[in-house]
């Protein structure tokens, strides 16, 4: 169990996290500003945490509630699993979300070239 914050900001509804590009991870939620405290303004933190290599990468003040998603480059997880996390901070940093789990995402890992064979 994983809490990166803690507070009564609601936090952005059907949040999703997928990797379709090599060393990329999407994230997306719908909008919700206006529901209780939430504002178009609020910012996103995400985090990454990779079992394999106990490494975590984090972000915050990464994209505002309004836009709807945030692709965040994690290419140092190329070809591994990451669990995925994802919060909301106001603009003015005095409100918090509680952290959310949206699941584990395999990174896509970037294609090596077959070299040409040498006759």
């Amino acid at each position: 169990m994983v809490l990166l914050g803690r507070g009564d900001l609601p936090n952005a509804e059907s949040p999703a996290a997928t990797s379709t590009f090599a060393g990329k991870l999407d994230l997306t939620w719908k909008d919700n500003s206006g529901r209780g405290k939430a504002r178009t303004t609020d910012k996103a933190f995400v985090a990454a945490y990779n079992e394999e290599t106990n490494l975590w990468e984090f972000g915050s003040d990464l994209a505002a509630r309004s836009a709807g998603g945030y692709t965040m480059d994690l290419t140092e997880f190329n070809g591994k699993t990451v669990q995925t996390y994802l919060g909301f901070i106001s603009a003015e940093e005095k409100e918090v979300t509680e952290t959310v789990y949206i699941g584990a995402v395999n990174v896509q890992a970037v294609e090596k070239e077959i070299p040409p064979e040498v006759s």
